[in-house]
């Protein structure tokens, strides 16, 4: 998830969203949603980079 600052109330609800939709609708749909925050998302391909 990528957004400005001005909407950090709708971020931080978010996740809570994803897992109700996992439990209800996803899980009829035999999906998984998963939310993915470009801050973690890019620590991620930093650590990444410096194992290799």
């Amino acid at each position: 998830m990528a957004s400005p600052n001005d909407v950090k109330p709708e971020r931080d609800i978010l996740p809570n969203i994803i897992e109700e939709l996992n439990r209800g609708i996803a899980a009829d749909k035999r999906l998984i949603l998963e939310l993915s925050r470009w801050e973690t998302l890019t620590q991620d391909f930093i650590q990444r980079d410096h194992k290799v």
